[in-house]
């Protein structure tokens, strides 16, 4: 053998050991058990039961001849349809009147209802797309939001120079809630209350009844409210 034809011999010897030693080192393949599968997404609840109103309706004891503000906006309630709930904006502000019934007396308070649609990805499976919350109106705006109220009910525009519009159409609640769609025409909210909404033409109509054994049968909130932003 000659020199020249050794030398290359060797060389081709080390090439092929580099190679082999290349292979080596490269991590090994994946095995079909190691590769991440995605979990499957969780299933939408089934939705809550609506409130009962045949029971209710017992509680309160209304019939034809009852004229309480309770009794009519029950009655309302009854026939209305699901709360539309989403707005042109994406944001929506409601005012009226609450009618609250605490160990049989009733007394009128003023409320405000905010509601603003949010992600699908901000909200459990089956729950609307949707945050809202309550509000009262400061002792030293209630004059003004008393008047207010009496224009939105008309169907009229509110004046400018009412010093509660300004409020309601920046109010924003401390607390939030999610909102879900019963087996009913009802939307619920998700919350430790008993919250129940409906809507009849521009009016949203809210059903509040209390879950007490400490209190009368029908003790709750019976609201009406009418919007102010949309």
């Amino acid at each position: 053998m000659s020199l020249r034809l050794g030398v290359s011999l060797v060389m081709l010897t080390l090439v092929l050991q580099g190679c082999d030693k290349n292979k080596s080192a490269e991590p090994p393949a994946p095995s079909a058990s190691a590769v991440a599968v995605k979990p499957p997404a969780p299933a939408p609840k089934p939705p809550p039961a609506d409130i009962d109103l045949e029971v209710l309706g017992r509680d309160l004891s209304c019939d034809k001849k009852s004229k309480s503000d309770v009794c009519r906006v029950f009655g309302e309630f009854r026939d209305a349809e699901s709360w539309k709930w989403k707005t042109p904006s994406g944001e929506g502000r409601w005012m009226g009147t609450a009618t609250v019934r605490d160990q049989g007396k009733e007394h009128r308070e003023l409320l405000v209802l905010w509601a603003k649609v949010v992600p699908t990805s901000r909200v459990d499976p089956g729950d609307l797309p949707l945050r809202t919350g309550f509000g009262s109106v400061p002792d030293d705006l209630q004059d003004h939001g008393e008047k207010m109220v009496s224009s939105l009910s008309r169907s009229d525009v509110p004046s400018p120079h009412n010093q509660a519009l300004a409020y309601v159409e920046s109010f924003v609640p401390k607390k939030d809630r999610g909102a879900v769609m019963t087996s009913g025409k009802s939307v619920r909210l998700i919350s430790e209350d008993t919250v129940y909404l409906r809507q009849q033409g521009r009016k949203v109509l809210i059903l509040m009844p209390k879950v007490s054994s400490s209190g009368s049968a029908g003790d709750g909130s019976y609201a009406e409210l009418w919007p102010v932003t949309w």
